[in-house]
């Protein structure tokens, strides 16, 4: 999209690290895009989800699973895994894992030094609680198990290059720990501190055909107990028990938990409270319930590229301010539910100026309705945040006419004014009739140039007793006056004017010297060579200076001036140069006239001497 240069009127100005209660919690589940989401566990109440949201950025997003209300955790570096285990949530990165506690909030508790973890969770080895944990060792994946007291660390296998998963948990008294390696899953007694062959399920395991162990998962089953699932990319089955009388002789695979009717891939299962939510590969999260028939699916779907929110979309507005974003969440622009005047599609990395419409109640909702272009779109607010001024990865842009004074205007075109409700063509607008010889005055508010590179003012005027708001093409306004302006509080110096005999220097609205100002007759404001200003500041551009003089009616006037055309109050102008210049030249003319005359008069008196002697 085409980069605004705008920004507009901000009426009504009302990303955290720690979570806490959302007071701008959105609970419609699906409004949340995931950009790339690399996995998900649960703890508590809340389902996490780990998102890589930009380079060397990541999110941990922390959804309450009964409202879907949710607040983001901003991490620096990549997300690998999470994982979760004795009240504890492990979040894996390249060069560490970080262990936070989650109560109210997440608080980082502990760093673990550890390089290339695959998975990691605490389980038991002897009635102490350990660390359990698979790591990329030079390419080759180890087991290993790390006593939290001494720190020591044991091997407890080598080379198990499938390696993508580890849980524990306690089943029948017995404290295990599995991992899933090598298209089967291993078990780790940590109440008897060993691990043992002879274990039914280490090499008794009967899976369906093609079915190969990607991870492990457990889930609360109809009967209320705790039950070992495994998946893959396309199935997810319970592991059960083989018996023959009363000994366990081997483990099946083969029963689904729930049926699937989405044709993507399963990237990540967890589960909490009867329900059992699968991070799939189109960035979403599908949400299954337990019910008289098992687990179905909920028709709940988290992650979602349009936004929909609990209340009419907005078509009346108080005010308007222009921004930009500085980072996630604010960078992603989702879809609106009104396929006409929506974005096209959702934008996950948008740095460009939007316009922020305020309305009533906008302050309450977690996203920001946004114009851009001349189409709609929502922008998620970061967190505990209701407007944009207090938004830290929001940047205002200033596009105030001027914070030095007040300028005004007048509608010029004869007969119907058109004003607009918003910046573009088709948006609604009010109109009304004036005469040439009484047009309407405008207070000019805000300047700026939409997608188009169209000039809109943001103005207010009277009509009929009543302050009206509204956008303005720039061609159809005009007659800009100073009429009030704030004590100048810095001056850079006294300046004088530079220009020639025929070639005045005009005093304009913006450093752009587009639109030059008048007096209270209607008359441009010129300044001529010599005159005296003071100078305030020099624009961005280094092309305009903004000045203070003194208007042909004795009103003060602050504008803009062509920085060129300022010189030092001591220094000579250039018709003080070419003044110098004429007089020069006819000083020279003089003496040369006189020359020749002298020297005609010597000549004259010469030849009547010699006609004489003649």
């Amino acid at each position: 999209m085409k980069k605004f240069t705008l920004l507009l009127l901000l009426v009504a100005l009302a990303c955290t690290t720690v979570l806490g209660v959302c007071a701008s919690a959105e609970s419609v589940s699906g409004n949340i895009h995931f950009i790339n989401p690399t996995a998900i566990a649960v703890l508590d109440n809340t389902l996490f989800v780990a998102d890589v949201v930009e380079e060397n950025k990541s999110v941990v997003l922390c959804f309450d699973i009964d409202t879907y209300a949710y607040k983001t955790l901003q991490i620096d570096g990549m997300v690998q895994n999470l994982s979760a285990s004795q009240e504890k949530l492990f979040v894996v990165l390249a060069n560490c894992v970080q262990e936070y506690t989650f109560g109210t909030s997440l608080s980082l508790v502990k760093t673990h030094d550890l390089v290339g973890i695959v998975d990691i969770c605490y389980g038991m080895y002897e009635d102490k609680t350990v660390l359990y944990y698979a790591q990329n060792v030079d390419g080759s994946i180890n087991w290993y198990r790390q006593n939290l007291q001494t720190g020591v660390e044991s091997t407890i296998a080598e080379g198990k290059e499938n390696t993508l998963d580890c849980i524990a948990f306690n089943e029948n008294g017995n404290d295990f720990t599995y991992f899933t390696a090598q298209n089967s899953i291993k078990r780790f007694n940590g109440t008897k501190g060993e691990y043992s062959s002879k274990d039914a399920l280490n090499g008794n395991l009967s899976l369906q055909t093609e079915f190969v162990p990607q991870a492990l998962f457990t889930y609360t089953n109809a009967s209320g107990n705790l039950q070992l699932a495994v998946y893959d990319k396309h199935n997810v089955f319970d592991v059960t028990e083989k018996k023959e009388g009363e000994n366990i002789v081997g483990y099946d695979a083969k029963t689904s938990v729930f049926y699937r009717t989405m044709e993507s891939d399963i990237e990540c299962i967890a589960s909490c409270n009867n329900k059992i939510f699968v991070l799939n590969s189109f960035n979403q999260i599908e949400v299954y319930t337990l019910g008289a028939n098992g687990y179905t699916n909920s028709n709940v779907t988290i992650g979602s590229e349009t936004v929909e929110v609990n209340m009419a979309l907005p078509t009346k507005f108080t005010g308007f301010t222009l921004a930009k974003s500085t980072g996630y969440p604010t960078n992603i622009v989702y879809k609106t539910t009104n396929e006409q005047t929506s974005v096209e599609n959702i934008v996950t990395d948008y740095y460009q100026d939007v316009i922020v419409l305020n309305f009533e109640g906008a302050e309450q909702l977690p996203y920001y309705y946004v114009l851009v272009g001349d189409k709609f779109g929502w922008i998620k607010k970061s967190d505990d945040v209701q407007v944009v001024a207090d938004d830290p990865n929001m940047h205002i842009t200033d596009t105030k006419v001027s914070a030095n004074g007040v300028y005004t205007a007048k509608f010029t075109s004869a007969n119907s004014v058109y004003v607009y409700d918003l910046p573009f063509a088709d948006a609604n607008k009010q109109n009304f009739s004036q005469s040439f010889d009484k047009l309407t005055t405008v207070t000019l508010l805000q300047k700026f140039n939409d997608s188009q590179n169209v000039g809109w003012y943001y103005v207010s005027f009277i009509l009929d007793g009543d302050t009206k708001m509204g956008f303005v093409r720039e061609g159809n306004i005009g007659q800009f006056q100073n009429v009030a302006t704030k004590p100048q509080s810095t001056i850079i110096g006294d300046k004088k004017i530079n220009s020639t005999l025929f070639n005045a220097v005009s005093v304009c609205l913006a450093p752009d010297l587009k639109d030059v100002l008048c007096d209270s007759n209607g008359k441009p404001v010129k300044l001529f060579s010599g005159e005296d200003v003071k100078a305030i500041k020099l624009s961005d551009d280094g092309k305009a200076m903004f000045v203070q003089v003194i208007a042909p009616d004795g009103k003060t006037i602050t504008g803009w001036v062509d920085a060129t055309r300022l010189i030092e109050v001591g220094d000579i102008t250039s018709n003080a140069i070419i003044g110098i210049c004429f007089v020069s030249v006819a000083i020279t003319l003089g003496v040369l006239v006189v020359v020749v005359l002298v020297q005609r008069k010597k000549a004259t008196k010469k030849e009547v001497e010699e006609t004489t002697v003649a």
